[in-house]
């Protein structure tokens, strides 16, 4: 088989290397993602653990629910944003 100038083939030995290739970038970039999505899970279980000791520590002068509704609403929908209500409710 002959290489052609100006083909792919020019950057790599041949069909095994350029798949080889794209399997690398492809898992690198999938990792990646996938490490930046446990980071955020990792903080918002962090948050949500953070705020239940809080609360046992305390004398519970207040429902826990509705300050789980806040933390929430605030990991899955940003600071800044309108409060939403969590659970259904409109």
């Amino acid at each position: 088989m002959s290489k052609a100038a100006g083909t792919v083939y020019l950057y790599f030995r041949g069909k095994d290397d350029l798949l080889v290739s794209l399997f690398e970038r492809t898992m690198k970039d999938a990792i990646a993602e996938g490490r930046a999505a446990l980071a955020a899970a990792t903080i918002l279980f962090g948050a949500l653990d953070e705020m239940a000791t809080n609360w046992m520590r305390s004398p519970r002068q207040y429902p826990l629910e509705d300050d789980a509704a806040t933390v929430i609403d605030l990991f899955l929908n940003g600071v800044g944003s309108r409060p939403r209500a969590v659970g259904g409710a409109a």
